[in-house]
């Protein structure tokens, strides 16, 4: 049976939805998955031992290594890249004390104490965008389904002729 207008005018919404729904699943898993704020971070504080500048997206930033204490009493060194992104510094000299937070399975990983919340939050703000575009792609298939129940229904004419003056003989 071929398709009426009725059946495929509802198409575009449907593949808009599902295209939709798509994007907010994979934000939400892809944050889930990627996120380096489910890990178990620990925080301390870490000293800089050494700086080398570095380009960041057409900004200079820099690349520290920083050398911390892990709650084993363990020492380590690790470098971490500050682009002026999650509230880091670039400007930071050997000697200079620093808020760190590190993976205790792998102290190697060190990070801001904001950055990985900040990335979690691209991915939430992400899915939301998303679902507001689902809302919106919802409006607009309840008003085109209202449309068409009314165009459907039987309506009272608007305009009833009534005879002219000049009709009758």
């Amino acid at each position: 049976m071929p398709p009426t207008q009725k059946q495929s005018s509802f198409a575009p919404f449907i593949v808009l939805t599902i295209i939709d729904l798509l994007f907010i699943v994979l934000f939400i898993v892809g944050t889930i998955l990627t996120s380096d704020a489910l890990q178990p971070w620990n925080a301390t504080q870490g000293t800089i031992v050494g700086v080398q500048v570095i380009q960041c997206k057409g900004t200079q930033g820099a690349e520290y290594a920083v050398r911390f204490t892990d709650r084993a009493g363990q020492v380590h060194t690790a470098t971490y890249q500050a682009c002026g992104y999650f509230g880091v510094p670039t400007n930071l000299s050997p000697g200079d004390s620093i808020s760190i937070i590190y993976l205790p399975d792998n102290p190697t990983v060190i990070a801001a104490p904001t950055e990985p919340s900040g990335n979690f939050q691209f991915g939430v703000c992400g899915a939301i965008f998303f679902g507001f575009c689902q809302l919106l792609i919802l409006g607009f298939w309840i008003r085109a389904w209202i449309r068409r129940k009314r165009a459907g229904s039987p309506r009272v004419q608007e305009s009833v002729k009534f005879p002219r003056a000049t009709d009758e003989a």
